[in-house]
C-alpha cells in the first residue's frame, strides 16, 4: 500500500511548479495522466512535455533519461491521482529548478517537517504525496 513520504517544503514547491505548468495541458487530456517533462536544453523556458503515458512507457523513458544524464521531471498519479501522486526528478541542478519555480529556494525549504534536520538540495529525488 502506498503512503506519503513528503517531509520537506521544497517537495511541495516543486510539485506546485510542475502542476502549475502542466494544468492547462492536463485539462486538454486527462487529469490523472502520467506526465514526463524533459528539460532538453537545460533551460526552464524550453521543455518538452509528454502526457498520458502508460506506466511501462513512462518507466522506459525515465530509465533512458537517467542513463543519459538528461534533466527531467515526472509525475505519476497513482490510481488516477485520487489518493497519491509520485513526483520525481533527476539531473536537475538547483539553479534550473529555481528557474522553474520562478524564485530561489530558502533555507527553510530544506528543513524536515518530521525531524527538523536540514539537508541540501537533491539534484535527483522522488517523493510520494
Amino acid at each position: 500500500m502506498p503512503h506519503a513520504t513528503n517531509e520537506y517544503p521544497f517537495e511541495w514547491r516543486v510539485l506546485g511548479a510542475v502542476s502549475t505548468r502542466l494544468t492547462p495541458l492536463l485539462e486538454l487530456t486527462h487529469e490523472g495522466a502520467s506526465s514526463l517533462v524533459r528539460l532538453d536544453d537545460g533551460s526552464s523556458q524550453r521543455f518538452a512535455v509528454q502526457i498520458g503515458l502508460e506506466p511501462e512507457e513512462l518507466f522506459q523513458q525515465l530509465d533512458q533519461l537517467r542513463a543519459n544524464g538528461r534533466p527531467h521531471l515526472a509525475i505519476d498519479p497513482l490510481d488516477d491521482g485520487r489518493e497519491y501522486r509520485y513526483l520525481s526528478w533527476a539531473a536537475v541542478p538547483q539553479a534550473l529548478m529555481e528557474a522553474w519555480l520562478g524564485e530561489p529556494f530558502t533555507a527553510a525549504d530544506f528543513v524536515s517537517k518530521k525531524t527538523g534536520a536540514s539537508r541540501d538540495y537533491p539534484e535527483s529525488w522522488g517523493v510520494m504525496f
